[in-house]
């Protein structure tokens, strides 16, 4: 009975190797997808983080909110640090699968290596794509830090009073800091 396994796994193997030239088509497809998805890749996540910062920007209510919510900058500046970090990990992963494709057809000897260059995601196009996010996310954290916390929601400047935040549902309390006007003839403009 095995020997009648034998013929069918031979003609299995043979049909499963691939030739130099299947090889070649294979590994030079993979090297060039790899190139193109990595330049889809870093558009899309610039448009994504330009959207952001463009909203952020525009947007009085996205400003307000951070302003209101002082605990959610650190947040935010945290998650982009985090963001940044999965980009560099895909970015990586980009690369690899790139030169791993470029040994392989140099390992093949299929055609020349010079052949393989320009569609090789290289250091330096890494490095290129990894020091750009991080002075666009360097930017964006920048501008996170320029949104100045909203004293007139806690602090409140009016003529003769001072308003102090307080932890009562209610609101606020009023503590007058000047004479009131009733009492002063310098506030009613006489002197």
């Amino acid at each position: 009975m095995s020997d009648e396994n034998q013929p069918i796994s031979d003609a299995m193997h043979q049909e499963l190797t691939a030739s130099r030239k299947e090889k070649h088509e294979f590994l030079a497809t993979i090297l060039r997808e790899t190139r193109s998805s990595l330049t889809d890749f870093m558009f899309g996540q610039t448009t994504v983080i330009m959207v952001l910062l463009g909203w952020g920007l525009s947007s009085k209510e996205a400003r307000e909110f951070i302003q209101t919510h002082l605990l959610l900058r650190p947040v935010f500046i945290l998650a982009i640090c985090f963001y940044f970090l999965f980009l560099v990990f895909w970015i990586r992963g980009f690369w690899q699968r790139s030169n791993s494709a470029y040994q392989g057809l140099l390992n093949l000897g299929y055609m020349p290596k010079e052949f393989y260059i320009a569609l090789r995601v290289t250091n330096l196009t890494a490095a290129i794509f990894i020091s750009a996010f991080f002075i666009l996310f360097a930017v964006v954290i920048a501008a996170l830090l320029q949104i100045s916390p909203n004293l007139d929601k806690g602090i409140r400047f009016r003529p003769g009073t001072f308003s102090v935040p307080c932890n009562e549902p209610l609101g606020r309390h009023q503590l007058p800091l000047a004479i009131p006007e009733t009492q002063s003839a310098f506030h009613r403009g006489e002197r």
